[in-house]
């Protein structure tokens, strides 16, 4: 697979590569108890997300300009603006779906790849969910469960019990799946047998939502379509900087 042709193609390995396999593991990248940037503390008690392939590339990941709109950073306005990111070649993928728990490292099929010096990732989120939190999930990519409380004790200290779900729909897409690509990648090069590592920033997801709307109630409140509190969920969704891809060698 010196490239794989196109995105989605077979691999056809040159002379100068050698192909290996790569396990590949899914978690939370940092802690499910975090502060976001308007005020709110969120510890979280559940985190699912439908992942439908991940892939390393050779493509520079996405820079760190301002979105214009939720789906700039989107693949579909990737490829709409090439300028903006190139993706390369395809040096490792894994393609089989599967809904994982956050909380928790799940271990997803293996990964075929090539030697290579991968600089992104791609996630392709899929609906419907697959596996094991596919009935809780159902057509929905990513649900969240916690509780949201004011930073600030003095201004108000009242719990905010919420669910946070997101379709790929409301991810501006119509085909069932949603690629979110130049995610950073931390790892070094392909050489041998290893793991491809997802760690997934729910901190960021979240990072610009205001649960202001949400009435402290005893059970959990969804956070309602079209509201300002979703859509700075989504845009939060959207950014390939939540989604960080790592390489672990074997010993």
């Amino acid at each position: 697979m010196t490239a794989l042709a196109g995105s989605s193609g077979g691999c056809s390995g040159s002379a100068s590569e050698e192909r290996v396999r790569l396990r590949t593991k899914v978690a939370l990248h940092g802690s499910p108890t975090f502060d976001n940037a308007l005020g709110w503390h969120v510890e979280l008690d559940g985190a699912w997300l439908s992942i439908g392939s991940l892939r390393l590339l050779e493509g520079a990941p996405l820079g760190l300009r301002a979105p214009r709109s939720l789906l700039d950073l989107l693949v579909k306005t990737a490829h709409a603006h090439p300028g903006h990111y190139h993706e390369g070649a395809v040096l490792a993928e894994m393609l089989s779906p599967q809904s994982v728990d956050l909380l928790e490292t799940t271990e997803l099929d293996v990964a075929e790849a090539v030697t290579g010096a991968p600089l992104s990732g791609q996630l392709v989120l899929t609906s419907p969910a697959i596996g094991a939190h596919a009935e809780l999930l159902d057509e929905a990519v990513v649900r969240l469960e916690g509780v949201a409380r004011p930073t600030d004790p003095d201004v108000d200290d009242e719990p905010r019990r919420f669910v946070a779900t997101a379709s790929v729909a409301e991810l501006g897409s119509s085909m069932g799946t949603v690629e979110i690509t130049g995610c950073p990648y931390d790892g070094g090069p392909i050489r041998a047998a290893g793991t491809m590592l997802l760690g997934v920033d729910v901190a960021l997801w979240l990072d610009q939502v205001d649960f202001t709307g949400i009435a402290p109630k005893a059970s959990a409140v969804s956070l309602s379509t079209d509201t300002r509190a979703h859509n700075g969920f989504l845009r939060g969704l959207a950014k390939a900087a939540a989604y960080r891809f790592d390489l672990q060698s074997d010993p």
